[in-house]
């Protein structure tokens, strides 16, 4: 007896723990929605997830009690025969507190299996219904997307509470006398009829689940079908199946229910084994349909269920929207057709993003504890003209703190936020082949017109950990040559700290109760929770899927963060599934993070996604319309990647809309490949500002090629439009089909061959340097097209990669610049291709140098590892002076080692 009230103990201590921790860390949640403004979100979730389970728990505890009830109304004891004796079996008052206790804990558990659809609850209460039809039943969008759900869900919890009824019955019929085994089966007629009556209740379930089933036939993938969804065969064979058993299944819960009535079951279990038969049976006659009606015929019978197939998944990706034109060549290129579209010259991207990473990495981190996670990629008016430019922000990387500094007040109170960003533009660079930043350094410098007053980042892509803020200890803000610069947090966000009470919640939530002892908290002190963008949006709104990359954007000084949100289904009838993933996508939500604030706000843009205005009628006060959205960030907002990535990928395959087409798969398009560095790798869609054909302005668009299936050269390139009234416009220009375009690979391939390339790279290789070829980049112009690839090198010693040479191709002219414009000069330039001269050849080993040169080029290695070594070390003011030494001997050996000019020639002509 000690020993199972120690048990008993342990298992209330446990269960003491578990609800304590669960108790601390809702109220901590309730503090925080509060704090963010969406307490009403945080109620209405609570309330729906408690409503599902008081209701899943009530009817499950009501029909299990009943049940119960029924079967212990008489107790009979019986002896069952088991192993060679007689057991007597009887219920007491222990059995039945056990059975009782047992009953309340299954009732909890099928409450909390309800609970768990609580959202799925709320979109069934809360729908727009309406949408288009399904062309073989005629049920709307919002039935496939609402109410099957619901109903699939409420027919199998019922089933299985009729199974636990049974058992629950059964077992109480056991102890009560009325079920047993004492040399032959005894069944009392009581217990009969209650069985019979939950058996037949349960086959009505089936039935009612064989004739949801029929719906299912639109979401089907059959081995041998050539769509997804229903097919000739689902509509003419399974279709009078599902019917057919649905009908039995009625006839045998008809015969459970009269059992009793006859007085016996024979009839109700031979219904039970023909059910099993035909069902076993039932895919003999779909299988004789498919091999000997539609096989032979198949494109003429599934030719309807393909044009069914085809509108449905353009629908539920979108793409029925988009705009097919064909592309015209209108005339050669020349150099007054580029100065006409200087708006798209001047925006070609020579910057890959991972080269630009490292060495925004290399130049801009100043101390070890920062770091860039990303580069995004954006447009803005600088100096009255609209540029594409790069952008990532400085986020503070405690874990790159050195081990000695890492400590508990560090981490809480010191390194708080990381501090302002870099931008450049994605055309330029220095003459060391560096970007020419327009942003950099701490604190922030600009060079334009676009100023950063708040650079403080204490929500980001990596800052995740929480921090307390203003407290008794200032800031760390940023390093400042010897000294540091400090800060007390100025917004009146987070949570305030407060009591007694609040400190042990919070020691006990965060897990450090060093929290109970420190003397840095000031009345006023608060602590910062969810500070990643990702985790902050996600506990607001778990219900949406977001996008990979989240993106800066400056406004008014401010840093905010751009994070899209899609709407995703499963059940679009007949749309194709993504990776297994969803059929049916939107981006519904535009999400505005502020980069100090850390305030969040959700903006629709996408009120026609049936999803996205059931949402809103279950949390109203979520959303904002996007006329809200100030006009500074509205102007950044994008196409996403994302969701361009699903579009491109899915409508390389759905551009064929004629069913015949299709079948016999006779266009299939796939994304073609390009060189990246020295690995061959499918083309990244890309961000551009360009003029499209026909419009009389460059704009901002997400760009990308299509190539035939299996082979390189280019059939098409689709745009995505982001600016003003175009925004989410889909363009498809198609080349000529009498007109054989190059393609990535093909370029690739051309630009492997060219001598003047290849001399290069192995020139530079042979010096121990790292040649990393950049994206190829597909830039149509009037009619033409251009194929634009930036080389980056990376010398032996140095992790900061310089764009070096950048290649153009265009019709049969492959040029290779140190400047874009050089190239373009080049490649459009009459007459014989010109190529730009190689580097001059290094010096044998065997070359003998005089002394004095000999002393100069050691200096000069000399420098240039000491300037290394203060780069390294952040010595900003070390790193100058060594590089204007380094520049001084430079000088000196250009000097000496200048060439004797030529002499003039006797009629004085050079």
């Amino acid at each position: 007896m000690k020993r199972y009230k120690l048990i008993l103990l342990g298992i209330v201590v446990v269960a003491v723990w578990i609800l304590l921790g669960g108790g601390i860390s809702l109220y901590v949640d309730a503090l925080w929605f509060e704090s963010v403004g969406y307490y009403g979100i945080f109620r209405s979730v609570i309330w729906l997830k408690a409503i599902s389970w008081l209701v899943g728990f009530l009817i499950s505890i009501l029909l299990l009690w009943v049940n119960f009830w029924l079967a212990s109304r008489r107790t009979y004891e019986q002896e069952i025969w088991f192993r060679q004796e007689y057991l007597v079996l009887a219920m007491d008052e222990k059995k039945n507190n056990l059975f009782k206790a047992g009953i309340l804990v299954l009732s909890a558990l099928l409450g909390l299996f309800v609970q768990a659809q609580w959202l799925m609850f709320a979109q069934f209460n809360n729908q727009v219904p309406g949408g288009p039809a399904d062309p073989i039943f005629g049920k709307s969008l919002s039935f496939y997307f609402f109410d099957l759900p619901v109903w699939d869900f409420l027919t199998g919890f019922a089933l299985a509470l009729v199974f636990f009824s049974l058992v629950v019955a059964g077992i109480s019929y056991v102890f009560h006398g009325h079920l047993g085994y004492s040399r032959q089966l005894h069944l009392s007629y009581a217990a009969r009829i209650h069985l019979a009556i939950l058996v037949g209740i349960g086959f009505l379930i089936i039935a009612v689940r064989l004739y949801l089933k029929r719906y299912h036939l639109l979401f089907s993938i059959r081995d041998n079908g050539v769509t997804f969804g229903a097919g000739y065969t689902d509509v003419h064979a399974w279709l009078p199946v599902y019917w057919i058993l649905t009908g039995l299944v009625l006839v045998v819960a008809v015969l459970f229910f009269i059992a009793p009535l006859i007085g016996s079951l024979k009839h109700a279990l031979a219904g039970v084994g023909a059910y099993i038969l035909i069902y076993l049976a039932s895919g003999i006659y779909p299988a004789i349909v498919q091999t000997f009606r539609v096989e032979p015929n198949e494109l003429e019978k599934e030719s309807t269920y393909l044009s069914y197939h085809l509108k449905a998944t353009l629908d539920a990706y979108d793409l029925q929207k988009i705009e097919v034109k064909e592309f015209t060549t209108v005339g050669r290129l020349d150099a007054a057709s580029l100065a006409a579209n200087q708006g798209t010259v001047h925006n070609i991207r020579l910057w890959d993003w991972r080269p630009l990473k490292d060495a925004y990495g290399q130049l801009q981190t100043i101390r070890p504890y920062y770091s860039f996670e990303d580069v995004d990629l954006d447009r803005y008016v600088i100096d009255g003209n609209y540029r594409q430019i790069m952008l990532s922000v400085r986020e503070l990387n405690f874990a790159q703190v050195s081990e000695q500094a890492q400590t508990w007040i560090n981490q809480f109170f010191q390194y708080t936020h990381g501090y302002g960003l870099c931008a450049s533009p994605v055309n330029e660079v220095t003459e060391e082949g560096l970007p020419d930043f327009f942003i950099k350094d701490i604190p922030p410098r600009s060079t334009v017109d676009l100023q950063v007053t708040r650079p403080e980042i204490y929500y980001g892509e990596k800052t995740d950990h929480p921090i307390f803020v203003k407290t008794r200890m200032k800031e760390f803000d940023y390093p400042q040559g010897a000294q540091n610069a400090f800060t007390t947090y100025a917004a009146d966000r987070g949570l305030n700290i407060g009591s007694f009470t609040r400190k042990l919640l919070f020691a006990w939530e965060l897990g450090s109760f060093q929290i109970l002892f420190t003397s840095n908290f000031a009345p006023d002190s608060r602590v910062l929770l969810n500070r990643s963008i990702r985790d902050r949006v996600r506990k607001i709104a778990p219900f949406f899927d977001y996008d990979n990359d989240p993106y800066i954007a400056i406004d008014q000084g401010r840093l905010f963060w751009i994070q899209d949100a899609y709407t995703t289904s499963v059940r679009y009838p007949y749309a194709e599934p993504f990776e297994r993933q969803f059929n049916y996508i939107r981006n519904s939500v535009k999400v505005v993070i502020d980069a100090y604030l850390g305030d969040v706000s959700f903006y629709i843009s996408d009120p026609d996604d049936p999803l996205i205005l059931t949402y809103q009628r279950i949390f109203p006060t979520l959303f904002k319309p996007m006329s809200e959205l100030r006009p500074g960030l509205r102007s950044h907002i994008r196409y996403p990647e994302d969701m361009f990535g699903i579009q491109r990928e899915m409508y390389c395959t759905y551009h064929m809309r004629d069913p015949r087409v299709f079948y016999n798969k006779e266009d299939l398009w796939e994304i073609p490949h390009e060189i990246y560095g020295d690995t061959e790798q499918a083309m990244e869609s890309y961000y551009t500002i360009m003029g499209l054909p026909g419009e009389d302005k460059e704009e901002f668009v997400l760009l990308t090629p299509f190539a035939p299936k299996n082979k390189n050269n280019m059939i098409a390139w689709m745009a995505a439009r982001s600016d003003d009234v175009h925004y989410g416009k889909l363009l498809l220009f198609q080349f000529p089909k009498q007109q054989l375009t190059y393609g990535p690979m093909q370029i690739e391939a051309r630009i492997d061959q060219d001598p003047t390339v290849s001399q290069l790279i192995t020139l530079w290789s042979q010096k121990g340097s790292r040649v990393i070829r950049g994206n190829l980049l597909v830039i149509p112009i009037e009619g033409s097209v251009l194929y634009v690839e930036p080389m980056y090198l990376q010398a032996e010693k140095s992790e900061i990669p310089e764009l070096t040479r950048v290649i153009i191709v265009y019709e049969n002219r492959v040029v290779i610049g140190e400047t874009l414009k050089e190239a373009l000069d080049a490649a459009v330039a009459a007459g014989p291709q010109r190529r730009a001269p190689l580097l001059p050849p290094p010096p044998a080993p065997e070359t003998s140098l005089n002394p004095e040169l000999q002393t100069l080029l050691q200096d000069a290695i000399r420098q240039f590892d000491l300037s290394q070594e203060r780069l390294k070390e952040g010595d900003w003011s070390g790193y100058g002076e060594a590089q204007r030494k380094l520049k001084e001997i430079l000088d000196q050996l250009r000097t000496r080692t200048a060439p004797e000019p030529l002499p003039k020639s006797s009629n004085g002509t050079d």
